[in-house]
C-alpha cells in the first residue's frame, strides 16, 4: 500500500513516476537525471522528495508484493 501523501502535490513529479524511475535506473539516480528522463524539471523532483521524505524502505514496501523472494528473510514491520 502506498504511503499516504501528506498534502496535494504542486510538483509535476509523482510517486508512481519516482518509483518507476528508481526501478528502471540501475546506475545514475539523481533529481537531475530523473528530470531529464521523465521530461520534468529537476526542481519538481527535488520539491517532491523534500516534501515527502521517501526512503528505500518505502520503495521496498511498494515493490515487495511483486517480488519473488526465496532463501532470504523478509519480515514486514508494522
Amino acid at each position: 500500500m502506498i504511503r499516504e501523501i501528506t498534502r496535494p502535490s504542486t510538483a509535476r513529479c509523482t510517486l508512481p513516476m519516482y518509483i518507476g524511475f528508481l526501478l528502471g535506473e540501475p546506475k545514475q539516480v539523481s533529481c537531475s537525471h530523473l528530470g531529464e528522463v521523465m521530461g520534468i524539471s529537476h526542481d519538481s523532483a527535488t520539491r517532491f522528495l523534500q516534501r515527502e521524505h521517501y526512503d528505500g524502505k518505502d520503495l521496498f514496501n511498494e515493490s515487495a508484493p511483486l517480488l519473488n523472494v526465496e532463501g532470504g528473510r523478509y519480515a514486514e514491520r508494522g
